[in-house]
Parts: structure tokens; sequence; C-alpha cells
């Protein structure tokens, strides 16, 4: 690491604490910046690391950019334009303690879900705050172009009613992606949850030590009502239902297909997912450009988060969840 502080100029420094599965697919889009930037990925395991530098070479081919490794935030530099922390929930805080004790970091970009305990929002919030840093939750579907286009749709036929249905995609760790897309649709975050339809505990998650949910959440946001349901042992894809007074549209997100109906016609339309690569690219310009991304700041994001976590651990039997609730 001799060679950072012999970086300089006007090149960004840009973090990405966690190379793994969604942390490589950060560092692909950051590799697709215009402006030379050295970007640096902090990981413990040399694996994830090389896994990560792999999938960089499969989108970016050019030498714009100064790619650097690092096993700990320690060997980092003391100024970061833009951090992006993409560990797992149950060690995003200590992440964000060591990067915030380590550096002056100017943007942030946490994933989700946050955390896992109650505490550990407080905490962050005050990191955040103490270090004057201007901080996102990656909830990235409100950003979606057919997201955007629906909200537009919507906007002489408010949202009333959503509905999300499928097999196991993965109500604990995915909830929030639809949650939030509500209050982007609504432009509140006063949820109200029932867990009492949840199928009994819980079921092993896709990664080691973390887990899963399967039955239905149901709840309200701004005057609109929700249902979430995830069907045990069940493949289906998930399918998304809107609903005004007068209108409604169905999104197969995965079959990349969307349904508008109304008094008038209905149409059939390609519904674009994008690659979380290519909205890393997006993103990040805009913050690094005007300062700003169309992401929910850390405020609205925790207001959506928690309410969803104090369901599940009423749902396990606590009241507050201030034993963690082991989801990522």
């Amino acid at each position: 690491m001799a060679g950072v502080s012999d970086l300089v100029g006007n090149m960004n420094n840009i973090v990405v604490v966690g190379a793994g599965q969604l942390g490589s697919r950060h560092l692909q889009g950051l590799a697709q910046l215009s402006n030379a930037s050295i970007i640096h990925m902090v990981d413990p395991s040399e694996n994830s690391k090389i896994e990560a530098l792999k999938r960089i070479k499969e989108v970016s081919t050019t030498k714009v950019h100064e790619i650097l490794s690092h096993d700990s935030v320690e060997t980092l530099p003391d100024s970061i334009q833009l951090a992006i922390i993409a560990t797992t929930a149950d060690i995003r805080l200590p992440a964000l303690k060591a990067l915030c004790s380590h550096a002056s970091v100017q943007y942030l970009i946490l994933e989700k879900v946050l955390f896992q305990k109650a505490s550990d929002f407080q905490e962050a919030q005050k990191l955040i705050e103490n270090n004057a840093i201007k901080c996102w939750v990656n909830c990235p579907r409100r950003t979606y172009p057919s997201y955007c286009e629906l909200l537009e749709y919507f906007s002489t036929d408010p949202v009333t009613n959503m509905d999300v249905v499928g097999g196991e995609w993965g109500l604990g760790c995915n909830a929030i992606h639809f949650l939030d897309l509500l209050a982007f649709f609504t432009k509140k975050v006063d949820f109200e949850l029932d867990v009492s339809h949840l199928d009994t505990g819980m079921r092993t998650g896709k990664r080691e030590k973390f887990f899963e949910f399967t039955g239905c959440i149901l709840g309200e946001c701004g005057g609109a009502s929700f249902s979430l349901r995830s069907t045990f042992k069940s493949q289906a894809n998930h399918i998304i239902s809107l609903y005004g007074e007068t209108r409604f549209a169905v999104i197969d997100e995965v079959g990349g297909r969307i349904w508008k109906v109304d008094e008038n016609s209905s149409q059939s339309l390609p519904f674009d997912l994008p690659f979380q690569s290519n909205l890393t690219t997006t993103i990040a310009d805009s913050i690094l450009s005007d300062g700003t991304c169309n992401l929910p700041e850390y405020e609205e994001s925790r207001m959506v988060h928690t309410p969803f976590l104090q369901a599940l651990s009423t749902h396990l039997g606590s009241e507050l969840f201030t034993d963690s609730i082991p989801i990522t």
C-alpha cells in the first residue's frame, strides 16, 4: 500500500467495504465510471477479492481507474469521497464504526437490510450525523425507470393497495425493498404491520447464520394497504400488483413484463430490471457530480426498517428487537 499516498490530484477515493457477491457488483459499476478514480476494495478474504477483480475485468478493460485491495480499513486513505458498505447486516455497524474512526467520509451508501438490532440504528445515526456524512440506503427500485414511469401513471390516481406474492422470494431479506417501494409511491413512512399470518418460526436462509420467513405480512402505510406473501416450498416468480381507484398495474420483474390497465385502455410493456452494477454506475456518478441521488436517505430508510424489524421480533416472541433478527 505504499503507493496510495502518491496517487493524488483530482482523483476520487472510492471505497467498497465487503467484496462478496453484492460488493463485487458495486465494484463492477464503479469500474465503469467515466472519471478516473482510485477504487479501494476492503475484504479480509483473498478469494472474495480475487473473484471481485475477475468481475471488474468482465466489464472494464481500460486503465482509467486504479484498483487497490485492502484487508481492513486501516490501510485506506484518510479522505474518502464515496464509500459503499456491502457487508452482511450483522457486521455492518462495526464496519461503519471502523471506517468513521479511520477516515473522513463525504458520501456513504449502506446496503440493506441495514442492521439486525434496534440499538444499531441509533448508533449509526449518531455516527452519520457527528461525522457530517450524507448517507443513502441501497433500496434501488425507486430508481428503476419502469417504477418511475409508474409513479407518473398513478399521479392522478394514487396507489391504495400493493400486493406482492410469489414462492420463497426471501421475505426476510427482500421485503424491505417492497416496503420502500410503497413509501416511494405514497411518500409516507407511517408503517403498521401485522405478522399474525406468517408461518411458524424461521426457515434456513441461503447464507450460513441467516434465516428466512414464509407466510404473509399485512399492513398499511400512508393510507394504502399492502400484503407481502412468500409461499413455502414454491419457486413461483414474485408478482407485484399496484392498485389505484380506477387503474392498476401488474409487474413480473423476473419475467420482464408489466401490464397497465385503466378505465380506457390496457397495455403490456417490457419491464427492465437493471443490473446492480449498472445502477451503481448511475448512482455513484450522480453523487460524485451533484452530491445527490434517488436512493432513500438514511433517516427515511430507518423509519421503514424499524417497524419491519419490530414486527419480525414480535413474530419471534419479543416485544422489541433487542436481540438480533438473523436476516441480511
